[in-house]
């Protein structure tokens, strides 16, 4: 529950808020499907309670994975999601994404951007959940 401590006196970590995926390859055909239906519940039930979403482009602000969703799916695009390396140790992983999004916005905004995408993750009652995600732009005057 919030509030709650450890037996050290830190926070206790809320427990996962979706039904995550029984394996590394599940989350990320989840993640990838997720954004390619536009799915926002689908994709939130992927992350921890406690994850963060940082852009790299303003690493001082990093935001929860329901307001991050919600803007992509603000674009009113499907964005394409592709696996290009995965580590496994145990209960951690890294999981390493391209993504592009191409299109005209719902605000009639011709758009093409394209990146990669860093999902650290953890293994939770034998579940996994994305613990943070590192996004970086790779369109030019995007990044600081």
């Amino acid at each position: 529950m919030i509030g709650e401590t450890t037996a050290r006196g830190e926070p206790a970590e809320r427990g996962p808020r979706g039904a995550g995926a029984g394996t590394l390859k599940e989350l990320c055909a989840s993640f990838v499907d997720g954004y390619r239906r536009r799915d926002p519940a689908l994709l939130l039930g992927l992350y921890l309670d406690s994850a963060r979403i940082v852009p790299v482009w303003n690493e001082t602000h990093p935001v929860s994975p329901a307001e991050d969703i919600e803007d992509r799916m603000r674009l009113g695009l499907p964005m394409q999601f592709r696996v290009q390396d995965i580590f496994e140790d145990g209960a951690r992983a890294y999981v390493r994404l391209a993504w592009s999004v191409d299109g005209t916005t719902t605000d009639g905004t011709d758009l093409e951007l394209s990146g990669t995408a860093s999902l650290d993750c953890e293994k939770r009652d034998r579940r996994w959940y994305i613990a943070s995600e590192w996004l970086r732009h790779e369109a030019p005057g995007l990044e600081g």
